[in-house]
Parts: C-alpha cells; structure tokens; sequence
C-alpha cells in the first residue's frame, strides 16, 4: 500500500514537471551563484568544427571522414596518452630511488657528523693534555736548574773550602755566589 502511495506520488511529480509547472523544491538553497554564459548555438555540423582540416571540400567532410579522422585522433591521443604514462611510470621509480638514497646519505650524514664530534672531543682532549705535559716539562725543566744552581754553589764552595779559602754566604739566591780568597804570599807563612 505505501509502495502504491510513493510511486502515484513519484508519477504526479513527474506529470507536473512535464505539464511545464514550476515547482521549485524548497529545500534546495544555492549557496553560491553560478553565472552560466549562453554559448550561441551549435552549427548542424558541429562535428566539422572538430576537424582540423576546415578549408577541405565539402565532399571530403562526410560523416564517416569525419569519424575515420576523430578516431585517427584518439588514437594519437592514446599513444601520447600511454607515453606520458611511461614517462610518468619511470619518474616515480626514480623519486622512489631518490627518496631510498636520500634517506640513506642523511644516515650517513648522521653517523659522520656523530664521528666528527667524537674525534674533535678527543683533539680537545689531546690538547689539553699536551698542554698539561708541556707545563709539566717546563716545570721540571725550571725545578733542574734551581737543583743544578744549587748542586753548583755546594761544589764551589767544598772546592773553596778545600783550597784553603772562605766560602762567603749566599745572602740572595738570585745573585751569583763570588768567592773572595786570600791570596797566600810569604808574608802569611812566616
């Protein structure tokens, strides 16, 4: 019974529609108006408007010239069409194979600036410890020389002592030690 209602109602709507009645349905509301230009009508032979060869006689434009010409067309047209396809094929599997190298120098990028900062981290290293070895041997060298300064003063004066002469005192470290002897005339030994 409400299958009978819908299509009298479904057939009416239609009767209506045909009959040139107006009936605008009202929950239709266009957001955006669409501005539509009114083409000037086709010729009766639009399809010789396709036909690239217009100057051709008219007896040349028959139908099924017209349609042997068209289907010579699609067919370039799905020849270029196939080939760009093609080409459109092998670009993709070259960014493919662009992105896969891509991805595999930024990993090497990575592992080569990691290696980079390694190796600076040890040159800062072996700076710093060459640095602490060249303080060191300036050290000793200056710690070599006080020893030596002193081991010669002590060897000056043993060799003063030994000659018979007063060994001075070494007032400042600074200043070379002087030995003053008293010369032995024979004034002294009698």
């Amino acid at each position: 019974m409400r299958r009978n209602i819908k299509m009298m109602g479904i057939v009416m709507l239609a009767g209506a529609m045909l009959a040139g009645c107006d009936y605008k349905f009202p929950s239709y509301t266009p957001k955006e108006v669409v501005v539509v230009e009114k083409t000037p009508p086709q010729s009766a032979n639009y399809l010789e408007d396709l036909v690239e060869d217009k100057h051709a006689a008219r007896d040349a434009n028959t139908a099924v010239d017209i349609a042997a010409r068209l289907s010579e067309k699609y067919g370039q047209s799905v020849e270029k069409l196939n080939a760009l396809h093609v080409k459109h094929q092998t670009l993709m599997e070259k960014d493919k194979a662009s992105q896969v190298q891509i991805s595999k120098l930024q990993g090497d990028l990575a592992r080569a600036e990691k290696e980079l900062t390694e190796a600076n981290t040890v040159l800062v290293e072996m700076r710093e410890e060459l640095t602490q070895w060249k303080k060191d041997i300036l050290g000793y060298r200056s710690e070599m020389r006080e020893s030596q300064k002193v081991l010669i003063e002590g060897v000056t004066r043993l060799h003063v002592l030994m000659s018979g002469g007063v060994a001075p005192e070494r007032s400042d470290p600074k200043t070379p030690l002087v030995v003053k002897t008293e010369e032995k005339t024979g004034a002294n030994l009698k």
